[in-house]
């Protein structure tokens, strides 16, 4: 289960938020006013001082941020075209310059000139817009592989789904062609036709090595030629092809299913 969650999870593309969307919008800016209130209550002293802080830092934090969103949505096309790394130092270093420009054009209203603090300053404000942009990244970042999963497995559900009716009609039928000529064959069908229910019953966030979903699908076979007889022929070609391969359960059910319907 493990070695099965790694490999999907390694098949997840890391990609950047679309700065164009207006939900990555309001996240953006939700999550940054809430650090900055974080900030406050930590800074404060008492509630008194709470409304006055959260001024002071969105005096920086409200130009920074539309210049930014700004800026982000018409880069987007460029972003779209980078490896994800570049893109979250391109994204870190856009929020760095922007704060750092803000900070000295802002004049006196972020630091005044009698201010022994500037330098402390300029260094804390520019450290302080990477940790909160890295943050924000990391938040899309993990949104973007859980609901990818999700997303994922959604698609195996409703693939199962479509396959559970065909499966269940064929197999029955198939059994039920033989269980009066032939006892003992009919019997052997139902234990592979039990074995086939397993695995369409099965987790499906598991994934099954190809050898054991290439034996299921000769079991079905085998049962469509118990009902279909010499009208029905198989020719196995399987070459090197490794049989430890993990797949999702029933891959090639619909494709047997389909063939056998066809002709």
């Amino acid at each position: 289960m493990n070695e099965a969650s790694s490999i999907k999870q390694n098949t997840l593309s890391d990609a950047l938020p679309n700065f164009r969307n207006l939900g990555v919008t309001l996240r953006i800016l939700l999550i940054s006013n809430g650090l900055a209130l974080l900030q406050a209550l930590l800074q404060a002293n008492r509630w008194a001082e709470v409304p006055q802080i959260m001024m002071q830092i969105a005096s920086l934090l409200t130009p920074i941020l539309l210049s930014a969103l700004l800026l982000l949505w018409a880069a987007q096309p460029w972003l779209d075209r980078l490896v994800y790394w570049r893109g979250v130092l391109a994204v870190n270093a856009l929020a760095m310059v922007l704060t750092l420009s803000i900070y000295y054009f802002g004049g006196e209203l972020y630091h005044p000139r009698a201010s022994d603090g500037a330098y402390f300053d300029t260094v804390r404000y520019a450290l302080l817009s990477v940790l909160v942009c890295s943050i924000l990244l990391m938040y899309f970042r993990l949104r973007s592989r859980v609901l990818s999963r999700a997303l994922e497995d959604a698609r195996l559900q409703v693939l199962r789904a479509r396959i559970r009716p065909h499966f269940l009609f064929n197999t029955i039928n198939a059994v039920l062609g033989i269980v009066r000529a032939n006892p003992k064959q009919a019997e052997t069908a139902l234990e592979d036709m039990a074995d086939l229910f397993r695995m369409a019953m099965s987790d499906a966030q598991d994934l099954v090595p190809l050898r054991q979903e290439i034996e299921l699908s000769k079991q079905y076979i085998a049962l469509e030629q118990l009902r279909m007889g010499e009208r029905l022929r198989v020719d196995w070609r399987i070459q090197d092809v490794p049989g430890d391969v993990l797949i999702p359960p029933l891959l090639l059910q619909p494709l047997l299913e389909n063939a056998v319907y066809h002709g």
